[in-house]
């Protein structure tokens, strides 16, 4: 039987509300030093932390999304997405620029701000009378169409590796009634943590005009 101080200092006495099974391992001593051999069916409940409090900032979520319009946006940017992020999916509804068809940029960043150097990013274009190449240095990159155009689809951006910044990309989109598609793949190194994503025309393109357009970000953990 063990005899435990309780919080006044005095002995308890009654041991028949903590039954033997229940205690196994080694108690510590009053100097600190540590429980050995305890099993993990024995060990319910949370543990304190050293001052005593309970343990606050373990990430229980698997991850999260936000949302947010296009329609009348020259650049639209999500921020906040968390530090542990591993993963992250940018999907596009109803995507289109309002006067001409210009290349589209999808950029990430960190606090400090948005990456805009330092892409390796290629897309292919696929019409019914033609297929185009582009590349770009300053984003992920792919081709939206002008007004009625509209495009639809997800891109994949993950992360290399546990505590690396550098993400690759790979993306899909279709355009409504353009008979069309365009697809590509992309990399870029972050100066920090990832935050934010945002989407822009590569060159001058006046807004997106997209009815009910969207653009929501989805992270994993």
């Amino acid at each position: 039987t063990f005899v435990l101080p309780d919080a006044t200092g005095d002995l308890l006495t009654t041991t028949s509300s903590l039954p033997s099974a229940y205690l196994t391992g080694a108690l510590p001593a009053i100097d600190g030093s540590a429980l050995t051999s305890l099993t993990s069916a024995n060990l319910t409940g949370a543990l304190p932390a050293i001052d005593g409090s309970s343990l606050t900032g373990i990430e229980t979520s698997s991850g999260g999304s936000a949302s947010m319009s296009l329609s009348g946006n020259a650049v639209s940017t999500i921020t906040g997405i968390p530090a542990l992020a591993t993963q992250i999916q940018v999907c596009l509804y109803n995507q289109s620029w309002s006067s001409v068809s210009v290349g589209t940029l999808i950029q990430i960043g960190t606090s400090a701000g948005l990456q805009s150097t330092g892409y390796e990013s290629h897309c292919k274009q696929i019409l019914v009378s033609s297929v185009s190449n582009r590349s770009a240095t300053t984003g992920f990159n792919f081709k939206s169409l002008a007004a009625a155009e509209r495009l639809n689809g997800v891109m994949t951006i993950s992360r290399m590796g546990t505590g690396s910044n550098t993400w690759v990309g790979s993306w899909m989109f279709g355009y409504y009634s353009g008979n069309g598609a365009t697809f590509g793949g992309g990399m870029v190194t972050l100066s920090g943590e990832l935050d934010r994503v945002s989407l822009k025309p590569e060159s001058s393109g006046g807004t997106n005009d997209g009815t009910g357009s969207l653009m929501t970000v989805k992270w994993s953990l």
